[in-house]
């Protein structure tokens, strides 16, 4: 049942809440229909909420005056979810209206209508409306305001749309359907005919022109035409152009003057590829004055445009710049663009002085660990030398932070790039790789005859004509797994159409010539070819800004490899307004990388990735004009490699510390991982038991005994992994006090984090860490507790921690557990709160949560009634294992948003005495949830909840005499948050 279905009872409440009282929140309000203003601020954008009814729809209408093609790629992965049909599933009434449309738009609707979607052209006068009906059986929904149906009015622009919901027989669906119904008479359907009427009439409009009732067409126009670069008017002359900086290069620019300021002879730009850092160093070596440049790359073909690029902005004859590389031997002129290869061979027979150039620029800088790069670099003694990456991080063991003396003074990362509109906006669609007749999904290393088989390229073709638009010529990258793969995909195309066009593709390989690749590429760039099919010669260094479709037809091994080829079709162009990027996903082991590089989350941490994939997914957004999504069944292969994958192996963490090492000239502290793009510190500290002894393995030593490692990780696992401040903010104010701390203190501390329940929390504090809360395992484990508990109350660090303590080592580890600890939860939960919602919790978590005398995980199970705190956790493992006996596989499961239904333990019923404290309405029932033993042992915490309608029923038993158990439903105080319930149940979020 979806998350937000229609009930009579459930409208009502929810107009209650929208039109009366925002408290009255009856018995099952549903936030779903409930009237709301969406102003594209966050949590209130229109692109998720007109995805999120599509998902839900019958059938739908939309009333716009303009649309562009970004508006519809934002909308298309549910504009054709359901493939093709002859049947009507949307009916799209839009007009010529100040020939604002672009003729390309109406024929991407035309094509829109093999799937059902049927476009009508207003025929009336003045037409300017902005209107969204979903209509489902029980009801319709309503979206009326002020947004076109263009990229910006989704998710960009300040909007204002209000949503509706109505029933059936109400006289707002009434007025709703006749108001549609007016507007169709007075259309005429969209034909081919009438698009080429249309196209050979059509005018641009004058952009900024104030026309009457046109200011939102100026305002979407203006804000779409977002450019990377301003330029002065000039002629052809490259050298007449004045090359602006954007917002971002504008900053790096200073950031690197400060480190010349600052006597730095070296610094290094970590830069995404397609934001401009060849333009940016430009920049900086006109700003510098140099007397004489040189550039460093390691192909010829970044030389050339380097060259053009540095022309555009330094002016000069072209006798000012010399190529060295291959027979050209140019090394004498101004700016040399030189080979790291050909440079070496003249360094090393004398021809160049050591000062001979005052500014040198290292592009594609995480090559610079080669050796040839290194002999560049210590061969000459220039002013200052920028290094430009967009990969700094490597695993080879070469530290490329160290060449450039660890001087960063800027980074532009992909999703910092994406937000700032300096690169084009990506459509990544994951979907289901070809499945043969028998079953099997094609894989990587598959007999070429499955790869490249007339079925595997229908499908292709087929899912990529969903995808992208039918108006816009194709310029496409195919990367392939092998060579003889590419070749065989390239003459497969060559015999199909897209779109009633005959395709034209070409394949590469390494063994082709520098000058066939430049061929190739250019007649890619001028339309002569479609598709350039590869494996992996166009991962970096190829310049192609008018990539807009790039196809994946191999396994993910790679986030930084998926990266490069995602980003040969991020660069601007004109016209271009975003990349389609389509993945064909096979059922690998390794499709876990995939949302780690879509997302760019570098934390290791499970939970992290799923809810920023399940919001990106739901939002139909990501860094803001960008999205993602997959089908069905690539989600699920993608969600079950990620439940299976070990991410926080040992071998990984090290790779991950490694890497922060090198950036920061020696062991990073927990902070930074915390503060810095790097693994969960959490997930670092618990891989051991502590940080400590982490870095101890790594590193083959550690400064502390065997019993400081102990104390250490007795911190890490009641401080650090804590779900709340308390402990943390005693431990802080016992370690400056180093002395007895009195109980009235320690009250207040307790009380600045929460007044409500202070003094229970100070006990329960006590009693963690003072040993009490403990199992006997933990108190074998880690021996004396960390702190002594007075009869009055007062605490005290033990003598032997307060003797640790005054080694400045212990000292620094035990601060950066501490203060890395209270920076984790107070970023991560409410502690205003007992349970934060959508956070995930394990048993001994909660027990410490609901202020329990002690840890009672073994004693847990399923669920507890605890009547001194009146609380009773719930936890549900919704998927149970294959292993579970019948008596136990319990059929819990989510209704909807709101409403559980959920099983008692086997034999018991009504009069077990757990069972009545369960439906006690003074005990507090909190509900946690876990998918399967995947999870692990934490359970996402859903909220609490009222219980109603206990029954009794029979549970199968292996001596089929059946064993009793009581069902009851659930209603959660608050709905499940949409991310949470993503993982659960996908089709109700």
């Amino acid at each position: 049942m979806p998350a937000d279905y229609f009930a009579a009872d459930d409208l009502e409440a929810s107009i209650r809440v929208g039109f009366l009282d925002k408290q009255d929140f009856g018995h099952r309000h549903a936030p779903g229909m409930q009237p709301k203003l969406l102003d594209n601020s966050a949590g209130r954008d229109m692109l998720s909420a007109l995805n999120h009814e599509l998902k839900l729809a019958d059938r739908f209408e939309m009333s716009v005056a303009f649309v562009t093609l970004g508006g519809l790629q934002r909308l298309r992965a549910e504009l054709t979810r359901l493939g093709r049909t002859d049947g009507v599933r949307g009916t799209i009434v839009t007009s010529d209206y100040l020939g604002f449309n672009d003729p390309k738009v109406f024929t991407d609707l035309l094509n829109l209508r093999e799937y059902g979607i049927h476009t009508y052209i207003y025929r009336g006068t003045g037409y300017h409306p902005k209107g969204y009906l979903f209509h489902r059986a029980a009801g319709v929904t309503a979206f009326l305001g002020s947004s076109n149906l263009t990229q910006s009015a989704l998710n960009g622009n300040v909007e204002w749309n209000l949503r509706v919901s109505a029933l059936p027989g109400s006289a707002l669906a009434q007025e709703l359907e006749d108001g549609f119904g007016r507007q169709l008479e007075q259309s005429v359907p969209l034909t081919e005919e009438w698009v080429a009427g249309y196209r050979e009439s059509w005018k641009p409009p004058v952009r900024g022109r104030e026309v009457e009732g046109s200011l939102d067409l100026a305002m979407d126009a203006a804000l779409e035409d977002v450019q990377q670069f301003g330029s002065s008017p000039g002629n052809d002359d490259p050298s007449r152009s004045v090359i602006v900086p954007n917002t971002m290069q504008a900053e790096a620019l200073e950031a690197i003057a400060k480190s010349r300021e600052n006597e730095a002879p070296r610094a290094l730009i970590i830069s995404a590829t397609g934001t401009g850092k060849t333009y940016l160093s430009a920049l900086d070596v006109r700003n510098f004055g140099a007397r004489r440049l040189l550039f460093v790359a390691h192909r010829e073909q970044i030389l050339k445009k380097s060259m053009v690029a540095y022309r555009t902005v330094l002016g000069g004859t072209a006798d000012d710049y010399g190529l060295v590389s291959g027979s050209s031997k140019q090394a004498d002129r101004r700016y040399v663009f030189a080979t790291a290869q050909s440079l070496r061979q003249l360094t090393a027979a004398g021809l160049l002085a050591q000062d001979a150039f005052d500014y040198i620029v290292i592009d594609e800088a995480h090559r610079a660990g080669a050796q040839s790069f290194k002999e560049i670099l210590d061969y000459f003694s220039p002013q200052f030398v920028l290094g430009m990456t967009a990969t700094p991080d490597r695993l080879d063991g070469e530290d490329i932070y160290e060449l450039f003396n660890r001087e960063v003074p800027y980074e532009i990362r992909l999703a910092d790039a994406l937000e700032a509109e300096l690169l084009a906006p990506f459509h990544y669609y994951g979907v289901t790789d070809y499945v043969t007749e028998s079953g099997e999904t094609v894989w990587v290393d598959a007999p070429l005859g499955t790869l490249v088989s007339d079925e595997r390229v229908d499908h292709i073709l087929r899912e990529v004509s969903r995808r992208v638009s039918a108006a816009l010529p194709v310029r496409g990258l195919v990367f392939c797994s092998r060579n003889e793969e590419a070749a065989a995909v390239a003459d497969q195309l060559n015999s199909r159409e897209l779109f009633g066009r005959p395709l034209r593709a070409r394949s590469l390989s390494g063994s082709d010539s520098q000058a066939v690749r430049e061929a190739a590429v250019e007649e890619l760039e001028n339309g002569a070819l479609d598709y350039l099919v590869t494996v992996d010669i166009f991962n970096e260094g190829v310049d192609i800004p008018t990539v807009n479709q790039v196809v994946m037809l191999r396994q993910t091994k790679s986030p930084i490899v998926f990266l490069q080829q995602l980003g040969r079709g991020l660069r601007k162009a004109e016209g271009k307004e975003s990349v389609v990027v389509i993945d064909f996903i096979g059922n690998y082991s390794n499709n876990f990388m995939i949302p780690i590089a879509l997302l760019g989350d570098k934390s290791l941490n499970k939970d992290s990735i799923r809810r920023s994939l399940a919001t990106a997914l739901e939002d139909g957004a990501l860094h803001k004009l960008s999205s993602v999504h997959f089908d069905e069944i690539s989600r699920a292969r993608v969600l079950d490699s990620l439940s299976k994958v070990k991410l926080d192996g040992f071998r990984n963490l090290k790779e991950q510390y490694e890497i922060l090492k090198q950036r920061l000239e020696g062991a990073p502290r927990l902070m930074d991982f915390w503060v810095r793009d790097a693994p969960d510190p959490t997930i670092v500290a618990s891989a051991l038991g502590s940080y400590a002894a982490f870095k101890a393995k790594v590193n083959g030593t550690t400064p502390f005994t065997p019993r400081q490692l102990e104390v250490l990780g007795n911190l890490t696992a009641e401080g650090l992994l804590s779900k709340r401040p308390h402990e943390l903010k005693v431990l802080w104010e016992l370690i400056d006090a180093e002395e007895d701390v009195s109980r009235d203190d320690l009250m207040r501390v307790v009380a600045r984090v929460r007044a409500d329940g202070a003094e229970e929390s100070l006990e329960s504090v006590a009693r963690v860490l003072g040993g009490d809360f403990s199992t006997q395992q933990e108190r074998t484990k880690y021996g004396q507790p960390i702190v002594r508990v007075h009869p009055d109350g007062s605490m005290t660090l033990t003598e032997e921690i307060l003797e640790f303590l005054e080694e400045d080592e212990f000292r620094n580890e035990v601060s950066d557990i501490v203060s890395t600890g209270m920076q984790v939860v107070a970023d991560r939960y409410d502690s205003s709160r007992t349970f934060t919602p959508g956070r995930q919790y394990s048993r001994k978590d909660a027990a410490r949560q609901l202020n329990w005398p002690t840890n009672q995980t073994s004693t847990i199970y399923g669920y507890k009634v605890d009547r001194a705190t009146n609380s009773c956790p719930i936890f549900i493992t919704y998927h149970k294992s294959d292993s579970v006996s019948e008596s136990t596989a319990y059929g819990d499961r989510i209704e909807d948003a709101k409403h559980l239904t959920w099983f008692s333990r086997s034999n018991r019923t009504l009069a077990s005495e757990e069972v009545q404290g369960v439906l006690d309405p003074s005990i507090t029932k909190h509900i946690f949830i876990k998918k399967d033993d995947a999870d692990g042992s934490d359970f996402y915490y859903v909220g609490t909840a009222e219980a109603s309608n206990p029954r009794e029923q029979t549970m199968p038993s292996s001596d089929g005499q059946g064993h009793p158990v009581v069902v009851m439903d659930f209603e959660l105080e608050a709905p499940i948050p949409r991310d949470v319930l993503t993982h659960f149940e996908p089709d109700m979020a």
